[in-house]
């Protein structure tokens, strides 16, 4: 994650290199990319930009206005905060069954759909985007969930770490081989 002073925020470098076509995934993962790869902070980041209206352009790479926004700042912000409390890294580490993400979504549901029937006035809702900004909230929510589901992101960063270490620890064909003890030559035999 670094920040960038045009875009006014923290971006994925990954993501921008996927979104450029590269493939978002290094050759041999570190514990950088992999930090990266498990960070909801994109997804958070989209879910705001998109509660401004606004959109990704490809071509001049910045998030551009295509819409009115569907609430004001203060709006955004408190959403937001919701959001941030469930969407993070350690629930998306976590292992979560449907059951449970399914109750988290409702709560989430719950509590921005009574934050806007509240404030709807003080956050400048338009009466035909409440269920637009709800809607965006509960799914960028419940995918980023998913993730957590029979371990899937802990499970994934096993297997990559385990790889790495495959990649970093298993010696080059090339490389003459140490002797080592004579109780170890004995097992290589």
């Amino acid at each position: 994650m670094e920040y960038d002073q045009e875009r006014g925020d923290l971006h994925n470098t990954m993501a921008d290199a996927y979104l450029g076509g590269m493939s978002p995934l290094p050759s041999t993962p570190d514990a950088t990319s992999l930090l990266v790869q498990t960070n909801p902070a994109e997804i958070i980041a989209e879910l705001e930009h998109n509660l401004r209206g606004e959109v990704w352009d490809n071509v001049n790479q910045k998030w551009e206005s295509k819409q009115a926004s569907f609430l004001n700042e203060e709006g955004i912000n408190k959403i937001m905060t919701i959001i941030r409390g469930t969407v993070n890294t350690n629930c998306i580490l976590s292992n979560l069954n449907d059951k449970e993400i399914a109750n988290i979504i409702v709560d989430i549901g719950k509590e921005i759909t009574l934050l806007l029937a509240q404030e709807y006035k003080t956050y400048k809702v338009e009466k035909s985007n409440l269920t637009t900004i709800v809607n965006l909230c509960l799914r960028m929510s419940y995918f980023s969930l998913k993730r957590a589901s029979g371990e899937g992101e802990r499970r994934f960063l096993k297997t990559s770490v385990r790889s790495s270490e495959h990649v970093l620890v298993r010696p080059d064909q090339n490389q003459q081989q140490p002797q080592g003890s004579s109780f170890l030559r004995f097992f290589k035999r």
